[in-house]
């Protein structure tokens, strides 16, 4: 993609151009200095303990076609200013791979626990259903919901495949930094909240408000809630009272005639007769989960053989 028609499709950035090729034709979008290769762009986010723009001369040295900065640098290449690198670098990436979400049936499901196993089984699911389905999650990768340039590269790569749809693990650090920045959602799900992160959130509400950004009619239209547990309840009542998306409760009550064993569970839901293959009441509560979702987000037939492999 050439850097003007990035420039043109990523909201929110102003170019700054200098240097022999002031259009570059980009071949990859990168924050991290170890994936710069001959064309790339590289992206100057500012960490915790090391700021992208001091980077970026090795990053041209190593062959950086482009900059995507918060201010001008003194180098002799065009640059993408924007007011934050990491808020521009998710619209960026989604730009640079002609917005993959836009064609594909995204499932995020984020939530404490439960998330590992709610994507495979919406995976299982919509496979059985005819609809391919591909997972990005903590068994695909170094981190739970990737940074944005690998995220939007993942999910071209499933729409290349010919994937119907793509379950994603989101977690909150991945909302609270932007890594989902300018994903759409065909629904989004919330499986319950448990003290966790609470080294980097600092307090169960500011957790539970990272976790609820995922619910807002940028990323959705379509919101899956379990209201098994107080915070899932005041999740619920905040997107009805706010009336911007459709709301979807859902409960381990929907299960009916449920029978454990040691091997897995058999329920009804919905008129279906269920066979799981997953131990444990808490399973069945994400599998009742998995098939809303399923039937929210992709209009697909839930059918129990999804569940059973």
């Amino acid at each position: 993609m050439r850097l003007a028609d990035l420039v043109a499709a990523a909201e929110g950035v102003r170019i700054r151009t200098a240097g022999p090729d002031r259009d570059p034709d980009l071949v990859a979008v990168v924050h991290d200095t170890r994936a710069v290769v001959d064309g790339a762009l590289f992206c100057c986010v500012r960490g915790t303990h090391v700021d992208g723009h001091d980077l970026a001369p090795a990053a041209v040295a190593s062959g950086a076609a482009a900059l995507l900065v918060d201010h001008e640098l003194s180098l002799h290449v065009p640059q993408l200013v924007a007011e934050d690198v990491r808020a521009a670098l998710g619209p960026v990436a989604d730009a640079f791979w002609d917005h993959p979400s836009r064609h594909l049936d995204v499932l995020g499901v984020t939530g404490t626990s439960g998330k590992t196993t709610v994507t495979h089984l919406l995976a299982a699911v919509l496979s059985a259903a005819g609809r391919p389905c591909g997972v990005i999650g903590t068994l695909s990768g170094a981190r739970t919901t990737p940074e944005a340039p690998e995220l939007q590269a993942l999910l071209a790569d499933h729409r290349r495949r010919g994937d119907a749809a793509v379950a994603v693990e989101v977690s909150s650090h991945g909302l609270d930094q932007g890594r989902v920045g300018a994903t759409r959602f065909a629904a989004a799900m919330f499986t319950n909240l448990s003290q966790d992160h609470l080294d980097y959130h600092g307090s169960m509400e500011a957790y539970f408000r990272a976790k609820a950004r995922l619910f807002t009619p940028g990323y959705t239209s379509d919101a899956v809630v379990c209201v098994d547990e107080p915070w899932g309840v005041r999740l619920a009542d905040e997107i009805a009272a706010e009336g911007r998306m459709a709301l979807h409760r859902y409960s381990l009550a929907d299960a009916t005639r449920v029978r454990l064993t040691r091997s897995g569970a058999t329920f009804r839901w919905c008129g279906e007769d269920v066979t799981l293959a997953l131990a444990g009441r808490f399973n069945v509560r994400n599998a009742v989960g998995a098939a809303t979702v399923a039937a929210v987000g992709t209009a697909a037939l839930v059918v129990a053989l999804g569940m059973a492999g």
